[in-house]
């Protein structure tokens, strides 16, 4: 864990204690505007989806497994986080000097040109918005995925204006006009399959 220093920050931090995790320097603090990109584990709280009105309709999503990230738009705030900080990509220093721990997170921000078709986005339709997905590959997480890149997928957006998710379909809608890929579906507005949580634990394991 680290505290994102200001501006005042005095260079104190030893890289060679923290090999590849991104200096203080290079982070700010969360987002007041934003909500993180935690997720209920269902096991642990099955009343998530009891009691729910009958007639409900859910789309079910791989979950990929790597590092969440999200990009946001907000008025003249724009900008990408980790879990926990805001990541300076730091385009307004010489590329030698920046902080070489936040290279993946510039890597996709130029393969997808993801800022600035937000930022237009945002601007042609008047809102604010940030896109969380999750960064997957060499070098994060174990590669779990065995891929021999990196990559990101949209799993979530949420209206920073309303201050809600949007409905899948619209997730997907938006994602596909930035070109940007999405997660997996594994099912797509069916009513609910179960309460019990062992029905949904085996659907998940009939996905590997």
């Amino acid at each position: 864990k680290y505290d994102a220093e200001g501006p005042m920050y005095d260079g104190s931090f030893d890289r060679s204690q923290y090999k590849h995790r991104p200096s203080p320097a290079s982070l700010r603090p969360f987002p007041d505007f934003l909500v993180k990109t935690d997720q209920d584990r269902l096991q642990n709280n099955i009343k998530i989806i009891c009691g729910l009105e009958p007639d409900r309709l859910f789309t079910a999503q791989i979950k990929y497994d790597g590092q969440s990230v999200q990009w946001f738009c907000n008025g003249n705030k724009m900008g990408v986080c980790s879990r926990n900080f805001q990541v300076l990509l730091e385009y307004d220093i010489s590329a030698g000097s920046r902080d070489a721990s936040n290279d993946k997170f510039r890597a996709m921000n130029e393969k997808y040109s993801l800022l600035d078709k937000l930022a237009a986005y945002c601007t042609e339709n008047k809102c604010a918005l940030s896109i969380q997905t999750e960064m997957y590959g060499m070098a994060i997480n174990g590669n779990r995925h065995k891929k021999n890149n990196v990559d990101l997928v949209v799993f979530d957006i949420y209206d920073i204006t309303n201050r809600c998710f949007l409905s899948a379909e619209t997730v997907e809608k938006i994602a596909d006009t930035l070109g940007l890929p999405k997660v997996d579906v594994v099912f797509r507005n069916q009513p609910l399959i179960s309460t019990d949580v062992a029905e949904w634990v085996k659907l998940a394991n009939a996905q590997r």
